[in-house]
């Protein structure tokens, strides 16, 4: 007998930068950068990868997220981290409360002027799959 695995859909997201970190090899598509992206914010604010960006999101400090400690740690996740998100990572910056008035200063202060769409987009991918009820009729997997 077959052994049955329960698969939410963030593994399935989890899978996918996953698959991604095994095909990145300098050339890209636009859906690999934008997942890439949503990657690299996930890395950016979940507390196993981004503590200092963590603890002022969930503390709701807007000054905080201007300090050289959020850019730091987004230039990390932007180069390796990300390709270590988890599922439980996902998880976690699901479950925050991310309001778009501290993703905008985030964006703001830590991003290059000509990412800015790019990571705008991603966040509107993740946040609508946020959003997602798991078991809708027809969903497929």
């Amino acid at each position: 007998m077959p052994i049955k695995y329960n698969l939410t859909k963030n593994d399935i997201l989890a899978g996918k930068f996953h698959q991604l970190t095994q095909r990145k090899n300098g050339s890209s598509s636009e859906d690999d950068d934008l997942l890439m992206a949503a990657a690299t914010l996930i890395a950016s604010f979940s507390s196993a990868h981004s503590w200092q960006t963590y603890k002022h999101i969930s503390s709701m400090d807007m000054d905080g997220l201007r300090c050289t400690e959020v850019k730091t740690e987004y230039l990390s996740a932007e180069q390796e981290r990300w390709k270590h998100v988890s599922t439980r990572d996902i998880d976690e910056v699901a479950r925050m409360n991310i309001t778009p008035s501290l993703f905008s200063i985030w964006l703001c202060f830590n991003i290059d002027k000509s990412k800015k769409k790019l990571y705008k987009d991603a966040w509107d991918l993740l946040t609508s799959e946020f959003e997602k009820e798991c078991d809708t009729k027809g969903a497929t997997s």
